[in-house]
């Protein structure tokens, strides 16, 4: 992978890794072949051994956190001393 593409990858992207697909956890921009990435499950890894990584754009991000906030208050409306229910 190119310097100039791997600048662009963040947390949250998927990284192809060994024909195997990790999830970035972190970027780290020091040393001479950065930036490396951290993978879940694979380690710390430098982008030129990286295949190839599907970026996500930003709004699919804070789609997700919107919806598991949505789940998050309605369960939290379950559990309503209305209901009789206590938490």
């Amino acid at each position: 992978m190119e310097r100039e593409q791997a600048q662009r990858v963040r947390a949250g992207d998927v990284a192809v890794y060994r024909r195997a697909r990790y999830r970035v956890i972190a970027i780290h921009d020091d040393g001479f072949w950065a930036p490396y990435f951290e993978l879940e499950g694979a380690g710390v890894v430098g982008h030129a051994l990286i295949d190839s990584v599907e970026i996500q754009p930003a709004y699919g991000v804070m789609v997700r956190q919107r919806a598991a906030r949505v789940r998050i208050d309605q369960a939290a409306g379950l559990l309503s001393p209305e209901l009789g229910i206590q938490a």
